[in-house]
């Protein structure tokens, strides 16, 4: 038996992950391994798109091997990002509200002198 193509294998990972995902009917198929799955929100009709890619297990000249642990710890390390920028600028507003505040307060004392 002939040893297989990578697109060949590339072609198995995508169908036994498809298989593995249950992808609903009434999705549409909008090129290779990518749907558009419909969503109702609010009553309004939206699409969540899925498109499956295979990574190489191995390193290539062009590409390292995918390492789904490194993969997801930098996902963490952009979560965690954006976590400590949106509480600095929490904080940051909530200051500027105190300053606001406490410039408010001491210009009703200097009028009710």
């Amino acid at each position: 038996m002939a040893k297989m193509t990578k697109a060949q294998a590339d072609n198995m990972i995508k169908v036994a992950a498809l298989e593995a995902l249950n992808i609903p009917e009434n999705a549409y198929q909008i090129d290779n391994y990518a749907y558009a799955i419909p969503v109702v929100v609010e009553d309004e009709t939206r699409y969540a798109v899925l498109t499956l890619t295979a990574k190489n297990n191995k390193d290539t000249k062009t590409a390292p091997a995918f390492d789904p642990q490194r993969v997801c710890e930098a996902w963490q390390a952009r979560l965690a990002e954006a976590e400590e920028k949106r509480r600095a600028k929490a904080e940051e507003k909530a200051r500027r509200e105190a300053e606001r505040a406490a410039k408010k307060a001491v210009k009703t004392a200097e009028v009710t002198e």
